[in-house]
Parts: structure tokens; C-alpha cells; sequence
């Protein structure tokens, strides 16, 4: 468990940012079928704008909600509150954000709300159980120490590692990841 797959230059390629790559496109796939299935009067062009409107609203507002929840750091170190390549989403926001966008582009496009989240929705857990991948290989959203035997001793580079070092912790993102694969089965 590591998070960066690779480095050229200044660049760093991380499992969780390929996890929400991943994720995105899988998810346009998905609800393009289903908008088609379903008899949803928009094109493909629609499809790519919508859905890149709800995660652009989503990333923006995970960011914000992590922030805002974090203000005592970020006020202090205000540049810090646009580079999320340092770390900090909060998957509210981002679904606080994703319903904003999904709004917004809904009434755009005039196409019925619930009509459209029921479509979106089998793409947003499955985007989950990406997201929750990265947050494995990150370290990160993880549970407390446990004795039990499937419990995982992170890297002390990682956020778990950093906070029990060298202690099994349940991992609470391969819960969360199995569960949400578990629903859009």
C-alpha cells in the first residue's frame, strides 16, 4: 500500500487520483447506457457536460467542506486551501456538490430531476468503491486499532501509519469499498 504509483519530474501520479480518473470515466460509460436505456432525451455531448458539471461541483465543494472543517490549519496557512494535491476531500461535500451540479445541469438541460438521480445513482456508488481503493492505497479514511487478524499495519508515510505506527487498524475503507460494491450489485 503505497500511494504514488510514479514520478516524472515534479509530477506525482497517485492511486487516488487515477481512482477518481477511473471512476469518471467509468461513470460517463454507465450513464450514458442508462440514459439511453431509460429514454432520457439527451445526447452524449449532454451526458459528458452533466456529468463533468456534478464532479467539478463536487471536487470544488469537497475541498470547501474539508476546509471549512479544518479551519483552525487552513487559516493559518491560507495558500494551502486550493492545493488539494497536499491531501483533503470530504466525500459530504462532495456529494453536496454533486447535487448542486446535478441541479444546476438538470434544469439546463430540462430533463426531471429524480428521473436523472436515479440514473446517476448505480455510477456514484460504484465511483465510491474507487475512491475508496484510493483511500486504501492512501492510508487514509481509515478505522482504529484492532487485535483482530484482518487488521492492517499501514506505511509511516501514510496518514494511518503516521497515527499508529506500527499497529493493526481496521481498515474501514475496504468495508466501506466491499458494502458499496455489495449495492451496485
Amino acid at each position: 500500500m503505497h500511494p504514488v504509483i510514479f514520478t516524472i519530474g515534479p509530477f506525482v501520479f497517485r492511486f487516488y487520483g487515477l481512482m477518481y480518473m477511473i471512476a469518471l470515466l467509468v461513470g460517463i460509460v454507465l450513464i450514458r447506457k442508462e440514459v439511453t436505456r431509460k429514454g432520457l432525451p439527451l445526447t452524449s455531448d449532454n451526458v459528458w457536460n452533466m456529468v463533468l458539471v456534478i464532479f467539478l461541483c463536487g471536487l470544488v465543494v469537497a475541498r470547501i467542506y474539508y476546509v471549512a472543517f479544518n479551519w483552525a490549519y487552513y487559516s493559518r496557512f491560507p495558500s494551502e486551501i486550493v492545493a488539494i494535491w497536499h491531501g483533503g476531500l470530504a466525500i459530504h461535500g462532495g456529494i453536496i456538490g454533486g447535487l448542486l451540479g446535478g441541479i444546476i445541469m438538470t434544469r439546463r438541460l430540462k430533463v426531471p430531476f429524480w428521473r436523472m438521480a436515479d440514473t446517476v445513482a448505480p455510477s456514484m456508488i460504484l465511483g465510491m468503491v474507487f475512491g475508496r481503493f484510493g483511500n486504501f492505497m492512501n492510508g487514509d479514511a481509515h478505522g482504529l486499532p484492532t487485535n483482530k487478524p484482518w487488521g492492517l499495519v499501514f506505511k509511516p508515510e501514510t496518514a494511518a501509519g503516521m497515527q499508529f505506527s506500527d499497529q493493526p487498524i481496521h481498515p474501514t475503507m475496504l468495508y466501506e469499498l466491499t458494502f458499496n460494491a455489495l449495492i451496485f450489485s
